[in-house]
């Protein structure tokens, strides 16, 4: 105990701030439109969320057996653990690599004290597990168990598909992983999938009914309307910010950098800056920029927790460069400092995040499924104007033997989705073509096509909404946007971690075909295009022995780059 009372005062600390700032019950705030659904399908073991999570949903499933507190509080406990443990790896892999146990301790408290960090550690959300799981990956890779690292990639990736950005770096780094003896421990992960198919059945919350009783036709339904309606998302959201939103969303990614990382985001920029002429050589200077980038040109502001990994990896960066220079008196002082700071960030932060008293105190996800859910009519229609207020109403009629039918406005653009609510006899108005912005005419058509609708109206910044008889000028419209507008306001960076801005701002994206990804396209087709036209016209003997290379077939008929200079 004498011997390592720091590491146990460090992860005590953020234990106790993480179990204490836990979710007493339902809850939407810190962005968790997914910890409702993700409760009814853990418990009831049905598919949940596009991805479905399934290794996600059995570990849920497991924690519900623990004999305290409410179900989604023993739900939410699994994120508690994941980023205690987070945090203990990012110690392990600092202490790897600098050899400092001082350094070490600091960055496990940078991690596990973040803003962002915490406030995905105190719902039922999937991100705090899957950074644990590829910082758990890393340190495998760095003791040369490759086999384990697989594994736990493998695993990580039954989470969240998010972690295959940080898995194909550590691919192209470390050529052990692509070893296909190595390879295949990860493989029997991907039978976790199965899950999907396997559990997909009444009330189809996620995934249509397949319409048959022939086992294998259904098995192969569900998988092709799992990868057609993962990739008509992706490719929604991917690149998808209007490209003069993108200014305000730089600054916002800054600013929930600066919060989540505080002080030790100075290291984090010297490191890099240290590194400047080789950067391309560091997976941790990789992880961040393809995370951040993500982030910054979805279409979605949500996807804002992509970030974790790139703070876990940020703090174990900004560790390792002050070890570097810690010779220094300066930068020993300047280490201290870092220590206070980060104190005082835990300090505010646990006072910030503390759900059911500083944030959400009435729990208005609560209340949504108690008050607001008993007012929909036997057999009526409910069009809800985010996701989790429709995600609520599953476990609801289920629980109270009721049957209505729930309409998420969001995925209504679907086609997959619109055969399944023609099957729920729904009339709507049938779009040419699959595009976002047609759901709001979708969803007035449902308002004039039908009887008996209601629909769900935000009530402030904590998520509370409240039902009434639809009314088409309380729906929220969409922002398509024809002319350029540049954006340069920005966001209270804790406003956007707990969501609050979510009810206030977000329904205002704008869709366009001028967004980031666009540009991106055309700008790579004619780089590259301009690439090929210097170089046939500047270096034409380039390509002559690039072709001679290719056709030449020596006497052993073994094709070998030519060895002409």
């Amino acid at each position: 105990m004498r011997k390592y009372w720091p590491e146990i005062l460090t992860f005590g600390l953020i234990a106790y701030v993480l179990v204490t700032c836990l979710a007493p019950d339902f809850t939407w705030i810190n962005t968790d439109s997914d910890g409702v659904h993700y409760w009814f399908s853990a418990a009831n073991l049905l598919p949940a969320h596009k991805t479905s999570a399934p290794l996600f949903l059995l570990l849920e499933k497991a924690f519900l057996f623990i004999p305290y507190g409410s179900e989604f509080w023993r739900m939410a406990l699994l994120s508690a653990i994941a980023t205690i443990t987070g945090s203990v790896f990012v110690y392990l892999i600092i202490r790897h690599h600098t050899n400092n146990r001082g350094a070490s301790l600091l960055g496990a408290l940078v991690y596990g004290g973040s803003a962002l960090v915490i406030s995905q550690s105190t719902i039922v959300e999937t991100y705090a597990l899957n950074t644990c799981l590829l910082l758990i990956g890393y340190w495998f890779i760095l003791k040369k168990h490759f086999r384990l690292a697989c594994a736990v990639f493998g695993a990580s990736l039954t989470v969240h598909f998010i972690s295959g950005i940080g898995i194909i770096v550590f691919l192209i780094f470390y050529k052990e992983l692509r070893n296909w003896r190595n390879f295949l421990f990860a493989a029997p992960f991907a039978l976790l999938f199965l899950y999907m198919p396997l559990t997909n059945r009444e009330p189809f919350m996620w995934w249509p009914d397949p319409q048959t009783t022939n086992y294998l036709e259904a098995l192969g339904k569900n998988i092709l309307a799992f990868i057609q309606d993962n990739f008509d998302t992706g490719s929604m959201l991917v690149g998808g910010i209007a490209i003069w939103d993108l200014p305000k969303r730089l600054i916002d990614t800054s600013l929930i950098y600066l919060v989540s990382l505080g002080l030790m985001i100075v290291p984090v920029f010297l490191y890099a800056w240290d590194r400047r002429k080789t950067w391309y050589k560091s997976p941790f200077i990789w992880i961040f920029i393809l995370y951040s980038f993500l982030f910054i040109g979805n279409l979605a502001p949500q996807t804002y927790v992509y970030l974790i990994p790139a703070i876990a990896f940020s703090a174990i960066m900004g560790c390792i460069w002050l070890k570097e220079h810690l010779t220094n008196k300066y930068w020993k002082t300047y280490a201290l400092i870092s220590i206070v700071g980060v104190s005082g960030m835990i300090g505010f932060n646990f006072a910030y995040f503390d759900i059911g008293n500083t944030l959400d105190p009435n729990l208005q996800a609560r209340r949504y499924y108690d008050v607001e859910l008993a007012k929909v009519p036997e057999g009526s229609i409910l069009l809800c104007q985010w996701g989790w207020d429709w995600a609520a109403c599953y476990p609801y009629m289920q629980e109270n033997n009721k049957s209505f039918v729930p309409v998420c406005i969001g995925t209504l653009p679907s086609p997959i989705y619109q055969a399944d609510l023609k099957r729920q006899n729904v009339n709507y108005w049938q779009p040419p073509e699959v595009k976002y912005s047609y759901a709001d005419e979708i969803a007035e058509s449902i308002i004039d096509l039908n009887d008996n609708v209601y629909m769900t109206v935000p009530m402030g910044e904590d998520y509370g909404c409240e039902i009434i008889k639809a009314d088409k000028t309380h729906l929220i419209v969409t922002n398509t946007v024809n002319d350029i507008k540049v954006n340069y306001q920005f966001s209270n960076p804790y406003e956007f971690i707990t969501g609050a801005i979510e009810v206030r701002e977000w329904q205002n994206i704008s869709y366009t075909n001028y967004s980031l990804g666009f540009f991106v396209m055309i700008g790579g087709i004619g780089g590259g295009v301009t690439y090929l036209v210097n170089i046939l016209v500047n270096k034409p003997e380039v390509i002559r022995r690039k072709i001679k290379s290719l056709i030449r077939r020596p006497k052993d008929g073994i094709f070998r780059p030519s060895q002409e200079k």
